[in-house]
C-alpha cells in the first residue's frame, strides 16, 4: 500500500477527495469508500448501580453541565457551577455536594468519566464508579483521626454523544 502519511482523506462535499498536505482530486461518489468516522467524545453519560442512577451532560441545554442523582430516598439535580470537574490520567471526576450542614459536615458524590469514544451513532458500554464521601466536621471539639470516609459504588450504562 502507498505510504499515505502524507495526509488523511477527508471527504468534501461527497465528490471531492483531499489530502491535507493540499493536493486534491476529484472522484465519483460511487467510487470512493467513505472512512470510518472519526470517534467523538461523549458529552452524555446514564450510569446505573446497586439502586444508584446517575445522568451526567457535560454541556446540558443550556451549555452548562447537569447531573442527576438518584438513590433509594431522592432525586437530585445539579448544574453549572454546583458541578465540580477535574481532569486526570485516570479520566474525569465530577463532583457534587449531596449533603451540606453547618455543625457536622458534608457529603459529595464523585463520578471517575472514563476516556471512551463514540463512533457512527453508537452509544459504548461505559464501567465506572462513583465515590460517596461522608466528610466530618466537628466545631465543639477539634476533630481528631479520619475525617472522611468512603463507599465505593461500581456504575455500568452507557455513553453518547447529543448534539444540544
Amino acid at each position: 500500500m502507498r505510504n499515505l502519511v502524507k495526509g488523511i482523506l477527508v471527504l468534501v462535499t461527497g465528490a471531492c477527495l483531499a489530502l491535507t498536505d493540499g493536493a486534491s482530486f476529484a472522484a465519483s461518489a460511487g467510487n470512493v469508500s467513505e472512512a470510518p468516522a472519526a470517534g467523538l467524545q461523549p458529552d452524555a453519560y446514564a450510569l446505573t448501580g446497586h439502586g444508584l442512577h446517575v445522568t451526567y451532560d457535560s454541556t446540558g441545554l443550556a451549555g452548562k453541565p447537569q447531573l442527576t442523582y438518584q438513590d433509594q430516598l431522592r432525586t437530585l439535580h445539579f448544574s453549572g457551577s454546583a458541578i465540580r470537574r477535574v481532569d486526570t490520567d485516570a479520566g474525569t471526576w465530577v463532583s457534587v455536594t449531596t449533603v451540606m450542614t453547618i455543625d457536622t459536615g458534608s457529603t459529595t458524590f464523585s463520578l471517575l468519566i472514563p476516556r471512551a469514544t463514540v463512533q457512527n451513532g453508537q452509544h459504548p458500554q461505559i464501567r465506572t464508579f462513583g465515590i460517596t464521601t461522608k466528610h466530618r466536621l466537628t466545631i465543639d471539639t477539634p476533630a481528631h483521626g479520619q475525617l472522611d470516609s468512603y463507599q465505593i459504588h461500581p456504575l455500568t450504562g452507557t455513553a453518547s454523544f447529543v448534539v444540544f
